[in-house]
């Protein structure tokens, strides 16, 4: 069956330039023997020889695999995977943002089969199981986007001969009069590089304007380290304030109209926003520039009298996860862009990657009946005790 994506079914040497000398090898029979002579036949004919002198390559998207700071590097070959098991134990939802895709190269992969079409990540289909059998390529830096399935991509490896660290350095420019330049770049120029793009993206402290979120109000109220944490991290971007109260109160008010009476679950405790003047605040490598919110779990259990002081953490199941209060809490952040007006749109939620069975397909429907289609709900945390709303606002101010 053909694909959809005519482009897959390219030949061999069509976007990558394999052929080779136009001059004969030659030997002398009096220094190798048959056998030598045989096995160096094989190789320069069945092996990969081809490829390896090839600098950067042209391949074709097949599947946006998310980011490495929401899965983790999908590849363990590639210099983030190891970086990520040295630095931190568990995916944090704060590191470095480089998106990862798989990638057939027609010169390289000629032997696996093509999937018919190019499905979303999330669309139940048989090509994903063809897919999977293509690497996964993590981009270069935190710059590149997100390439479109069936689009040109630049592509290298650490090591070119083993064909270990597939890393993805650019989209392909058709106007560009030469590839782009791979600099083999370190694990440490990359890290160093990667911070950079953040610092450049405004998370500085000159380069913003934040307001405090009163420590408590209808329907909220911040938990103790909060206050305490780097003189108070209860700051925000102004429209980010506005917002949180809007979704406190909106969601106090409809859990009282749908149960009849107050539950000890009415407010929300309110975790990490930015710092006054924004920049580092540790230990996260976001919740700088005011955009980012914590809000702990709402939960059937109880938990102990100093509820209002930390959040809470229990098995998730279905007598401790207050369902219908998450479901409702969710409806109002991704409603307030619109009934609020000058409210951005969601950019990010994170959640516990143990709420997924349990509640993953519901938000996911709610956000794509809302203004922020586009907003990415990922699953990277261990712990079910809050969750990590992003709005999408400017860096700077």
């Amino acid at each position: 069956m053909a694909s959809k994506y005519p482009i897959l079914d390219s030949g061999y040497g069509v976007l990558n330039p394999t052929y080779g000398s136009l001059t004969k090898k030659n030997y002398d029979t009096e220094e190798a023997g048959f056998f030598g002579l045989a096995r160096k036949t094989i190789k320069d004919n069945l092996g990969t020889s081809e490829t390896i002198g090839l600098g950067p390559m042209v391949g074709v998207v097949l599947r946006n695999e998310g980011y490495t700071n929401i899965k983790g590097s999908m590849d363990p070959t590639h210099y983030i995977a190891a970086a990520g098991n040295i630095i931190e134990e568990n995916i944090s939802a704060d590191g470095n943002s480089l998106v990862q895709i798989r990638v057939r190269i027609p010169e390289i992969h000629s032997s696996l089969p093509i999937p018919s079409d190019l499905p979303d990540v999330s669309a139940t289909s048989s090509d994903h199981d063809i897919i999977n059998l293509y690497p996964v390529f993590v981009a270069q830096t935190s710059d590149l986007s997100d390439p479109a399935p069936g689009s040109l991509v630049w592509v290298d490896f650490q090591n070119r001969e083993t064909m270990k660290g597939p890393t993805y350095i650019a989209p392909v420019d058709p106007s560009a009069l030469a590839p782009p330049r791979s600099e083999r770049i370190s694990p440490v120029k990359a890290f160093e590089k990667n911070l950079q793009d953040i610092v450049d993206q405004g998370y500085v402290e000159d380069d913003i304007n934040l307001v405090p979120l009163s420590l408590q109000g209808r329907g909220y109220k911040f938990k103790q380290s909060t206050i305490r944490r780097q003189g108070g991290a209860f700051y925000f971007q102004a429209p980010i304030t506005d917002a949180i109260k809007h979704i406190a109160a909106s969601y106090e008010r409809r859990l009282v109209e749908i149960i009849g009476e107050k539950p000890h679950y009415e407010y929300l405790i309110l975790g990490d926003g930015s710092s006054e003047k924004g920049g580092s605040l540790k230990p996260h490598s976001s919740h700088q520039v005011g955009e980012d919110a914590d809000i702990g779990t709402p939960w059937n259990t109880i938990g102990d009298k100093n509820r209002d002081d930390r959040f809470q953490n229990f098995p998730v199941n279905i007598e401790t996860v207050n369902k219908e209060a998450i479901l409702i809490l969710f409806e109002e952040v991704f409603k307030v862009p619109d009934e609020l007006p000058g409210t951005p749109k969601i950019d990010n939620i994170f959640l516990s990657k143990k709420l997924k069975n349990l509640i993953g397909s519901e938000i996911l429907q709610i956000k794509n009946a809302s203004s922020s289609k586009a907003a990415r709900i990922t699953f990277p945390y261990n712990d079910a005790d809050h969750f990590h709303i992003r709005f999408k606002t400017p860096k700077k101010s």
